[in-house]
């Protein structure tokens, strides 16, 4: 494992335990909307990355909630793209929501999408 592999490790087991996320995660998850989405006008991101390990369900979560100018083709893809990117950012398990000029376009759960 490399020395940026580990530090991202290292960073993901803090922000397990703390509940907080690092300058690198805000930074990365800031940035990945504009990439992700064309014509990005405005975002926000909800999070709850603290993790109850007594708990089957203690997966964690992301919301986002984006602003778009205009329709965009391969919603799917580009939202699947979103979530790989936080997942590989954080861990596999974690919850991820988009929402798309305030409708929610994608919801991805390893729990299943159901209600956690």
């Amino acid at each position: 494992m490399g020395d940026v592999e580990k530090t991202v490790e290292d960073l993901n087991k803090i922000a397990m335990l703390t509940g907080e996320i690092s300058s690198l995660h805000e930074k990365s998850l800031k940035t990945y909307p504009y990439i992700v989405f064309n014509g990005v006008k405005d975002f926000s991101i909800k999070y709850d990355i603290s993790k109850d390990y007594t708990k089957e369900n203690g997966e964690g979560y992301f919301t986002f909630d984006i602003e778009i100018e205009k329709e965009q083709d391969l919603l799917d893809k580009r939202c699947e793209n979103l979530t790989e990117w936080v997942r590989n950012l954080f861990w596999r398990e974690i919850k991820i929501e988009i929402y798309l000029n305030g409708k929610l376009e994608y919801k991805n759960s390893t729990l299943g999408n159901k209600e956690n």
